[in-house]
């Protein structure tokens, strides 16, 4: 607030509105950047540069949300000249995961919000067999629509309405998965969703919450 004090006035700009005025009026707004960006009127906002060895520092620090500016990762120098071709160099990085075609991926809960994006991640990763578990089954449209696209890209889908919570639940599953192949990995994604006080709550609600999680260990 002490900006204020200064006698200093703030005015809020809308840039996409520009998209649909007149090239007049474009070109006078790109005249005024250029002009103030000369002049210095116009400046580039604070940064808090971090060495390509501190993201985790730079997220955290970005996170706590006590910036003001830009939080940037430099990578490396400045080149001398304009024209200066940047030298190849490598970067340490995870290397980007794929699933093996010949297994059986089980997403339990797999039709819910979550569980459709991670199926349609493991397709994309190069799974071909999927099994997607759920007591209900398929109850929606787009449910309907995310399992055709799957099965029509040559991805084998499996909707279980087993009930995995009991050991014999989990077993029939299991036998289930290894139809379509060896069993390569196992989400737990079951879940119920409500909003709630935690210390207003009875014990035996909560348990009844997270039973679905819970047994399925």
């Amino acid at each position: 607030m002490a900006f204020f004090l200064k006698n200093t006035t703030f005015h809020g700009i809308l840039l996409d509105a520009l998209f649909d005025s007149s090239e007049a009026e474009k070109r006078q707004l790109v005249t005024l950047l250029n002009e103030g960006i000369k002049s210095g009127a116009v400046r580039p906002l604070p940064a808090t540069v971090y060495s390509e060895s501190q993201v985790e520092q730079a997220f955290r620090f970005m996170g706590s949300g006590k910036h003001i500016g830009k939080v940037l990762l430099k990578v490396r120098a400045e080149e001398k000249g304009a024209t200066t071709k940047p030298a190849t160099r490598t970067v340490n990085a995870i290397p980007r995961s794929y699933m093996n075609p010949d297994k059986s991926y089980v997403l339990v809960g797999g039709l819910g919000g979550f569980g459709l994006e991670l199926a349609n991640w493991l397709a994309f990763r190069g799974a071909k067999n999927i099994v997607l578990t759920s007591r209900s089954g398929v109850r929606t449209g787009y449910q309907s629509l995310c399992v055709r696209r799957w099965r029509d890209a040559g991805v084998n889908v499996l909707v279980s309405t087993t009930d995995c919570t009991t050991a014999a639940g989990a077993a029939k599953l299991l036998k289930e998965a290894a139809t379509l192949g060896p069993v390569g990995g196992i989400f737990n994604l079951a879940a119920v969703s409500n909003f709630f006080v935690l210390f207003g709550v009875k014990i035996g609600l909560f348990f009844f919450y997270i039973l679905a999680n819970l047994d399925s260990f």
